[in-house]
């Protein structure tokens, strides 16, 4: 049975001759891929590599299978036209390492409506933002507060356990931050979107921010990788 639905790209993978693999998160099925079986040549065709770039937004129609199955597009529509995404070299960077993020946080078909929400409107805000340097810190910040695996910030102290998520005021554990680190991940989890945006930050503090919240990440989640593209986006900030 073909199903109506949205989805955004996470990647996609060469498959045959002419085949693509995409992976996908749809705001019915949740984490789902896709069997291309052939791509269109020319400008004209229906199934163009264009189309499954990392973060495109596509409105489709799909026979979804049985988990651990491959779907299959029947038809597709682009539902959002980025317009500098794929040509500014810092959004497109983070636009792939947050789309390798969430491939290696999501669940296999773990659907929510309101978290595919939530990846719309902060990708079409990275595709607009003049100011983009600080952008994935705060989308892991609110991505985090949507998984439910949000840090207690109360009852400040001159520690933090990043394994319990709380204050301590000594060092406890495996994974802590103090001084710096600490201040910045204050400001990051404390502030809204708009204002961890604004935040004065130089390359190191970004890099010491970014580790912070990935080493969170890392010990609150089943499924966690760190992403490959984490080097390039080092290098960009």
């Amino acid at each position: 049975m073909y199903q109506p639905t949205k989805i955004i790209v996470l990647n996609s993978l060469k498959y045959g001759d002419n085949g693509l693999i995409v992976k996908a998160y749809s705001r019915d099925f949740g984490l789902v891929s896709y069997f291309i079986k052939s791509l269109s040549k020319g400008k004209k065709g229906k199934f163009k590599k264009a189309f499954f770039q990392p973060l495109s937004q596509l409105n489709i129609v799909a026979r979804h299978s049985n988990k651990g199955q491959l779907n299959y597009i029947k038809e597709l529509d682009v539902a959002y036209h980025y317009q500098e995404l794929y040509t500014d070299i810092v959004k497109q960077s983070i636009g792939l390492f947050l789309a390798e993020l969430l491939v290696n946080t999501l669940e296999e078909h773990q659907a929510d409506d309101y978290l595919y929400d939530f990846l719309d409107k902060r990708f079409r805000q990275l595709d607009m933002i003049e100011k983009p340097a600080n952008f994935h810190l705060a989308f892991i910040k609110d991505y985090i507060m949507h998984l439910g695996v949000f840090p207690k910030m109360e009852n400040p102290q001159p520690y933090f356990d990043l394994l319990e998520g709380h204050y301590t005021s000594v060092p406890a554990g495996p994974l802590w931050i103090e001084g710096q680190a600490l201040q910045y991940f204050e400001l990051i989890m404390t502030r809204t979107f708009e204002a961890v945006l604004a935040l004065p930050m130089n390359k190191d503090d970004r890099h010491h921010s970014l580790e912070s919240l990935l080493n969170y990440l890392d010990t609150h989640l089943a499924k966690y990788k760190p992403p490959k593209s984490l080097d390039i986006l080092r290098a960009i900030f």
